[in-house]
């Protein structure tokens, strides 16, 4: 059975990620996060703006920003997710 007031929030789907950075093999063969001068993006974003784009044009999906831009500090677990949230004074 579905959780109430979780369950009929309405989200848009994940296409794809658009990411800052590459991951890289350092010698010891561990990965770690390197910067980039563009945007890494998925193959359908590649098509339109090209292979390094460092410009990208988006939209946003309402005019309401509560709905798509929260303002939080948010504290995490990594078994149990988000953990807290709060204002910052209290």
């Amino acid at each position: 059975m579905a959780i109430k007031g979780v369950s009929e929030v309405v989200r848009l789907p994940r296409q794809g990620k658009i990411r800052l950075g590459i991951k890289k093999e350092g010698d010891t063969g561990a990965t770690y996060p390197t910067p980039t001068d563009y945007f890494v993006c998925p193959d359908e974003v590649k098509k339109v703006f090209g292979d390094k784009p460092k410009e990208l044009k988006i939209m946003f999906p309402t005019e309401d920003e509560s709905q798509w831009a929260t303002q939080h500090l948010k504290c995490y677990s990594a078994a149990r997710g988000l953990i807290c949230r709060g204002d910052g004074e209290t």
